[in-house]
């Protein structure tokens, strides 16, 4: 039976454990045990702290009872819904994608969705060539077709996609196109990943996109040079997330029960043992993580190599002659007008809801005011 002696020598390596000052050596196993229950305990919400520390800090004192709540102005409330919906409507029309009809610029090339989770698209000249599809497609689709055996919402996917393309400028334009290259990725929130380049004879780059961004990069890309080939793939990862993820789940739940027969270990051996394994365990856990967040990324960014080649016959974006002709000129010119409707579309759609509330609040201001005028004369 421990005595009081006993018992305040414990607590007191507990808190020296805690702070992180030495402790006894025969008190040593207690200390570990105390550090590691601690780094399993719940974080709390920062804010809640916070807001609980404060309160703890004022003495928790009573929430004094206010006055008369302000009352907005009846015809304010009209004012709020109006405004409200047409915030809806804004967002609902900027938010819907505008695929232009479901394909790239170059060759309007498609893309074939196989059951198995990939998809390959290849380029080459103007030609698009697609892998056709299996049988067991067919019989999917067929399946589907039918409301009795629709499937269940299936969960997230993961979906790795990856891009190669192979543009041709003049010798002159190569230092200019890779500028343009590394311009594109910084543009798109991307990085380049490795590049070389020579001078007056071409140059390879490795860059690493946002996901979502990807189809932007390639028809940025694609304008800077003649496209020689193209080519786009996409492999669902799915299983490895979900792999990784039993894993560390696994080795968690390993951990917490070796924690538990740490705690009612009664002799060396068995404390030793455990510890060991528990050693084991933890460097499992560190290497699942590193290898789920690797998983993760590969999902979240896309891999787009780039080979420029130089080409004296290769004149200007996409261009077969390097002469501008007058039909090109329209089409830069219908660019333009289109850029320029879009910034002003998004201009609009922006300003709208802030001039909304500008004059929300401008009312409100103004009657409020009238009011207090109206007092001020009740009172004389």
């Amino acid at each position: 039976m421990s005595t009081p002696e006993t018992l305040t020598r414990e607590l007191a390596a507990l808190d020296d454990a805690l702070a992180g000052r030495p402790v006894d050596p025969d008190l040593a196993d207690l200390a570990e045990l105390a550090i590691l229950v601690r780094d399993e305990r719940p974080a709390p919400d920062p804010a809640f702290a916070y807001s609980l520390d404060e309160r703890a800090r004022r003495g928790f004192p009573r929430t004094a009872k206010r006055g008369r709540a302000f009352t907005w102005p009846k015809f304010t409330l009209p004012a709020l819904g109006l405004a409200a919906s047409v915030l809806l409507v804004v967002v609902i029309a900027t938010s819907i994608p505008n695929d232009g009809g479901g394909g790239d610029e170059s060759g309007g090339s498609s893309s074939a969705a196989k059951s198995d989770g990939t998809i390959n698209t290849i380029e080459k000249s103007g030609r698009t060539a697609e892998a056709p599809p299996s049988s067991s497609d067919s019989a999917g689709g067929a399946a589907s077709s039918s409301p009795a055996l629709a499937a269940p919402s299936a969960p997230h996917r993961y979906v790795e996609r990856s891009a190669q393309i192979t543009l041709a400028t003049t010798p002159r334009d190569i230092d200019g196109a890779a500028a343009k290259v590394i311009a594109v990725a910084d543009d798109l929130g991307g990085y380049v990943a490795s590049s070389q380049i020579t001078s007056g004879e071409g140059g390879t780059f490795e860059l690493r996109v946002p996901e979502r961004r990807l189809q932007r990069a390639l028809e940025r890309l694609s304008a800077i040079g003649k496209v020689r080939n193209r080519t786009q793939a996409a492999q669902d990862i799915t299983g490895s997330v979900v792999s990784v993820r039993s894993r560390l789940k696994d080795a968690r739940t390993e951990r917490q029960s070796l924690l538990k027969l740490l705690a009612k270990a009664t002799t060396t051996n068995e404390t030793t043992s455990i510890r060991a394994r528990l050693r084991i365990v933890s460097r499992q856990i560190a290497a699942a993580k590193a290898e789920l967040r690797s998983v993760k990324r590969r999902a979240s960014t896309s891999s787009v190599s780039v080979t420029l080649e130089a080409d004296k016959d290769a004149g200007g974006a996409a261009g077969g002659d390097g002469k501008w002709s007058p039909g090109d000129a329209l089409k830069d010119a219908g660019r333009v007008l289109e850029v320029t409707a879009s910034v002003l579309l998004v201009a609009g759609a922006v300003a709208l809801p802030l001039g909304l509330i500008a004059l929300l609040v401008w009312l409100a201001a103004r009657q409020a005011s009238h009011r207090r005028r109206e007092r001020a004369l009740d009172a004389v």
